[in-house]
């Protein structure tokens, strides 16, 4: 192919003489004829070529370089490469002599590595049975492995649901014990105030731990106190919750009038403290309902 772009190209641009070599110059690519008498030392070193009788360059032979170029050959570019100052006929004998080597390397080539690919090919004889029963292998490890991610994205979700539900009873265990707190307190305060006839023997035991009734009415004020905490963290709308409210308000209303009716003057300035918090709780209450 190189050989004939060549000749299409000296047969387009270039004039051969009686004696064979070049009587008109070549254009390059793109110059127009007004541009044709550039001077050879523009183009050409005169240290790097020795130069003919008619004050020519004499040509540079063709490198094994020259062969290395890419697959999209350029003939106007492999023609400046070798300064276009030789004869057809030069240039075809260059080109014939390199086309020789190269196919007597190609054979070499072939023929060395010949028995290589025989061998590789013998070799790789029988292997796609041998990939056949791999790929059977590889076929029943990967549904091995889907079964497995299966069952344990099952084992996962069944982990889940049973850590919820486990969640779900210890936060329904803390609320138990908080209802069941809220309702002892309840209960201590009813007996410590004689409200239930039937605690009126546990309601005289506790008066004797008592040295003084102010005192009494001072633990009973901080019980009552500790029960309004409790009720606080509890859920308002609970029906345990909404069904001791009215003992509760029963509880708050004897501990006022008890208050109240404390005759020693000492405790009753001591306990007029614990008078007020009862009545400010109860009109924060109020004002939240």
């Amino acid at each position: 192919m190189a050989q004939r772009e060549v000749h299409s190209y000296f047969s387009r641009h270039t004039a051969i003489s009686a004696n064979g070599n070049s009587a008109i110059r070549p254009l390059p690519p793109g110059m127009t004829p007004e541009y044709s008498t550039i001077d050879d030392n523009m183009l050409f070193d005169s240290d790097e070529a020795d130069f003919d009788a008619n004050g020519l360059p004499y040509p540079k032979p063709i490198q094994r370089s020259s062969f290395s170029a890419p697959v999209d050959f350029d003939p106007d570019s492999f023609l400046v490469s070798q300064h276009r100052y030789q004869r057809l006929e030069d240039l075809h004998r260059q080109l014939t002599n390199w086309s020789s080597v190269l196919q007597k390397e190609l054979v070499e080539l072939i023929n060395r590595d010949y028995a290589d690919f025989v061998g590789l090919g013998k070799s790789v004889s029988g292997g796609s049975a041998k990939v056949d029963d791999m790929k059977l292998v590889v076929i029943g490890f990967r549904r091995e492995i889907e079964g497995i991610s299966s069952r344990l994205q099952s084992v996962i979700e069944e982990m889940d649901d049973l850590l919820q539900k486990k969640r779900t009873l210890r936060e329904e265990q803390n609320l138990g014990r908080s209802l069941i707190s809220y309702a002892l307190g309840l209960q201590a305060l009813e007996i410590g105030l004689h409200i239930n006839s039937s605690s009126a023997t546990d309601s005289t035991e506790l008066e004797d731990t008592y040295p003084t009734p102010a005192s009494r009415l001072k633990s009973l004020t901080a019980q009552y106190h500790s029960v309004r905490h409790r009720l606080k963290n509890l859920p308002k709308d609970h029906p345990f919750v909404v069904g001791q409210d009215s003992r509760i308000d029963k509880i708050r209303k004897e501990l006022i009038e008890e208050l109240k009716c404390q005759q020693d003057r000492e405790a009753r300035i001591e306990l007029l403290s614990c008078l007020a918090g009862i009545v400010n709780e109860d009109r924060h209450r109020r004002a939240v309902r």
